[in-house]
């Protein structure tokens, strides 16, 4: 019997809420590429990513490479449990083949993959 395919976004598992941009920011903060401008408490989205915003200005891939897998690891060590559970009880896998996508790093959904398993 042939399974229905179904194509996931891993970006809501990874990236769910504001963690990205606090991840990075916080992250840019520490590295010394940005200065702590944001308002305590990590609400101030809107002026966590212009900061971000400039402090990528003028990089190359590698200078920012080391920054990009701290904060995707982090992403993938804090996955939204409640939606792989949903979806794990919405499709059966001898019924649905679950695919993929996911615009983060290939080491990164790998990650998450195993953790899903």
């Amino acid at each position: 019997m042939a399974k229905e395919i179904v194509i996931v976004g891993l970006d809501g598992i990874m990236w769910h809420g504001d963690k990205l941009v606090k991840t990075t920011y916080d992250k840019m903060v520490s590295d010394d590429f940005i200065g702590d401008t944001a308002k305590p408490g990590g609400e101030d989205k809107r002026n966590m990513l212009r900061a971000i915003g400039r402090g990528i200005r003028g990089k190359t891939v590698l200078d920012m490479a080391p920054l990009a897998w701290t904060v995707s690891n982090d992403a993938a060590s804090r996955l939204d449990w409640e939606f792989v559970d949903r979806l794990k009880n919405e499709f059966e896998p001898e019924d649905y083949l679950l695919i993929a996508m996911s615009s983060a790093p290939r080491f990164a959904v790998k990650s998450v993959i195993r953790r899903i398993g």
